[in-house]
């Protein structure tokens, strides 16, 4: 497996899973939506819009036209990493629910960090151009490459609820 399907494989797993989460927590990313755009409307349609885009580019990095996929997570990624960085330029305190309510988190430099690697990793992937779809890999590649993915994943969100618990006991 190259390290385009490898970057390709993981940018499919986190938007999928990113998109589903804010599906099955709607109310949560509609918080989140609420802190950022002004008018009802158009709260109800990010909240709806957003996620399904993330399935849609996850579905599309693993099809014969990954460049379309590519393309729409650089897009996500980098409007992901304005509304964290306008929220740090603000200083506000925004939870994010940008992995639904399975990961909560508040917008601020490891959320724009994220949102940044996201972003250079699918436009590298875009600029490459090479590679093949990862289900064309072998069995054994795709279920290593799996596991790596869920095994980052779930170091990072164990990070994140070390470092927050961490906090709260040293502001009681």
């Amino acid at each position: 497996m190259t390290i385009s399907e490898f970057l390709r494989l993981g940018l499919a797993i986190i938007f999928a899973f990113a998109g589903i989460a804010k599906l099955a927590g709607p109310a949560s990313f509609r918080a989140t939506m609420r802190s950022f755009l002004r008018r009802e409307r158009s709260v109800r349609a990010a909240s709806w819009l957003v996620p399904a885009l993330e399935i849609a580019a996850a579905a599309l990095l693993l099809w014969p036209v990954r460049w379309f996929g590519e393309g729409l997570t650089v897009l996500l990624a980098s409007g992901f990493a304005a509304v964290a960085g306008i929220a740090l330029a603000r200083k506000e305190r925004i939870e994010c629910h940008c992995f639904g309510n399975a990961i909560p988190q508040t917008l601020g430099v490891p959320t724009l960090l994220l949102a940044g690697m996201l972003a250079l990793s699918s436009a590298y992937l875009l600029y490459d151009g090479s590679g093949r779809s990862p289900l064309k890999a072998s069995p054994a590649d795709a279920g290593a490459a799996i596991l790596i993915w869920v095994g980052l994943f779930a170091i990072v969100a164990l990070l994140r609820a070390l470092f927050r618990s961490m906090r709260s006991e040293s502001h009681p």
